[in-house]
């Protein structure tokens, strides 16, 4: 709606009921997610205006939960648990549905995400320890690079960008560290 008794138009019916929803970078809608009422979760991928079930808990035994897209929209990135180890993170092709592993560690659960400097762009897990690091997807992504040196900047510490400005200027870095 406007905001001043204008009409409500649909984007997109939900695949399930009681469904979450995220757009890319663009405001096209590319995944839905929900959980049932005995708790199993069911994610979806929306192509050519279908939705294409990527997980059924009830069926795969584990959750997989939307966590952003790629700059160029082709990308989606997910965050999928494991029934005999650590969750990992998937890209999955928004065109053919194909998923591949970018990040994993045989131990441990990603503990956060690393974010391209405009905030769009999942670009990296973080996975801990008493001395955590970032696993890029891409060692290649331009934001891996300058994230590398703000890491190299501060050694034996984790730093990255949290925030920035939208032109992309101005940076809010965080340093971390077991200290």
């Amino acid at each position: 709606s406007d905001g001043e008794g204008g009409r409500r138009e649909p984007i997109v019916d939900a695949p399930v009921v009681n469904a979450d929803f995220m757009a890319d970078r663009a405001g096209t809608i590319r995944f839905s997610w929900a959980w049932s009422h005995d708790d199993r979760q069911q994610t979806f991928l929306l192509r050519a205006g279908q939705w294409r079930q990527i997980n059924d808990e009830s069926a795969s035994g584990v959750e997989v939960v939307p966590l952003g897209t790629s700059y160029d929209r082709r990308y989606g990135y997910l965050r999928s648990e494991r029934v005999d180890g650590p969750d990992v993170i998937e890209r999955i092709d928004l065109e053919t549905a194909e998923r591949v592993t970018v990040a994993s560690d045989p131990q441990r659960d990603p503990e956060s995400l690393v974010w391209s400097f405009d905030g769009h762009e999942p670009i990296g897990a973080v996975y801990g320890g008493r001395q955590p690091g970032i696993r890029f997807f891409d060692e290649g992504h331009p934001h891996a690079a300058l994230t590398r040196e703000l890491i190299a900047t501060f050694p034996g510490e984790l730093a990255h960008v949290t925030s920035s400005s939208r032109d992309g200027r101005t940076a809010l870095v965080t340093v971390l560290s077991d200290r």
